[in-house]
């Protein structure tokens, strides 16, 4: 089993688009097999993610006629159950809301909501984890893209060479590129112009001896 951690401020469910990302872990436990295989711990037969969230649970809160505060919602069940203990074991101590202190009393906690909580569509929101058998079809797409890709930047260079330019893959990534201005220069004006790099915030990298 190759097992992948990963962290975030959220989790949410899992997308299409998701799994085919993930499904990359298979192409590298497959690479990786014969040599685990080596060490007398395989062969690796499935991949697998662990997600957890970084964000520390909030703390619940009670209200002066001792209820549960519906403000704060974002915790998890061993949150609430330590929470619900209050600081002598006794439950949470509430005011009520009669100047006598009639009112007065400890929170417990409720049963229900512990099932709630327990539930694995609000235990998903905190971890989740998922194991995938190794597929031979995955492993396959994932060989073939990386066969195309190289294929792919061999043709680019050699372009490069005669034209001085290299083909354009346009992505909503462009929106992030860094050196976005310098290629909307380049598609106008053509590769062989003269441009500012400062205006573009880029300099001229020093070349090796």
């Amino acid at each position: 089993m190759v097992r992948d951690h990963k962290v975030s401020r959220g989790l949410g469910i899992q997308t299409v688009a998701d799994d085919m990302m993930d499904s990359q872990l298979q192409f590298y436990a497959w690479g990786a097999s014969p040599t685990v295989t080596s060490w007398g711990v395989g062969p690796i037969q499935a991949t697998g993610y662990d997600r957890a969230r970084m964000v520390k649970a909030k703390t619940p809160q009670v209200t002066q006629a001792g209820s549960l505060s519906k403000s704060i919602t974002d915790f998890d069940v061993r949150t609430y159950v330590e929470w619900a203990k209050g600081p002598d074991g006794n439950g949470v101590p509430y005011p009520g809301r009669a100047k006598d202190g009639s009112g007065a009393g400890f929170y417990k906690a409720e049963p229900a909501l512990i099932e709630q909580l327990s539930r694995p569509a609000a235990t998903s929101g905190w971890f989740q984890r998922s194991t995938t058998p190794l597929n031979r079809n995955l492993i396959r797409a994932h060989l073939r893209a990386a066969v195309d890709s190289a294929a792919d930047l061999a043709l680019s260079r050699a372009r490069v060479a005669v034209e001085h330019e290299a083909a354009r893959n346009l992505t909503s990534g462009c929106k992030w590129c860094d050196y976005v201005k310098l290629c909307r220069a380049e598609m106008i004006g053509g590769p062989d112009g003269e441009y500012d790099l400062t205006d573009m915030n880029l300099r001229v990298k020093p070349k090796r001896s």
